[in-house]
């Protein structure tokens, strides 16, 4: 019998598994790109398909942060490997000059027209894989989502250790064994 650590440790792993999930499927789409001889990664996909979506137009960095919800620093360095490519460009921003825009070159125009139909049967693919396993997995998905937004882990975390300091007080009243020790301290 294999033994499967992550698997055996429950909620306590929870990001480790999820991130093993996350690898897998990330590893497969690469395959599946590869399969295609298209170069693209997945990892460039939320930023990739979001220029796509609002082409010919341009967005900041942050603003590509914030729809994608991908950290400031991972965005930059998916620009810098996508400009190497030729699928995006910077553009300096018309009302702050100090700002840069990002905006698909037309190769990465033509390129997001050619993975278009790679991409709708992807996700045909994962809805089939994902929904034979839980038809809900996607709301079950979003709703973690959300609650994780709402209360996070931390936010849970240290609610319940705030909760359990106060559980171990314990307050004495009118205990006659303490009134020498309260006469001391006060």
């Amino acid at each position: 019998i294999e033994m499967d650590i992550i698997k055996d440790l429950g909620e306590l792993a929870i990001a480790s598994r999820l991130r093993r999930i996350s690898n897998s499927f990330m590893n497969e789409t690469q395959a599946i790109y590869n399969f295609h001889q298209m170069e693209f990664e997945p990892r460039w996909f939320p930023t990739f398909f979001y220029l796509n979506s609002i082409y010919p137009k341009a967005a900041g960095v942050t603003d590509i942060a914030s729809v994608t919800r991908v950290s400031h620093p991972l965005i930059n360095r998916f620009v810098k490997q996508l400009v190497k490519k030729d699928y995006i460009e910077e553009v300096p921003d018309e009302k702050d000059k100090r700002k840069r825009l990002i905006k698909l070159t037309h190769s990465g125009y033509e390129l997001a027209q050619e993975l278009r139909s790679i991409w709708d049967e992807i996700e045909l693919s994962v809805r089939e894989v994902v929904c034979s396993a839980e038809p809900r997995f996607m709301q079950l998905l979003e709703e973690l989502e959300e609650r994780i937004d709402r209360k996070g882990l931390l936010d849970t975390y240290m609610s319940r250790m705030k909760s359990r300091r106060y559980e171990a007080v314990r307050i004495h009243l009118n205990n006659p064994d303490h009134y020498d020790a309260f006469k001391d301290i006060n």
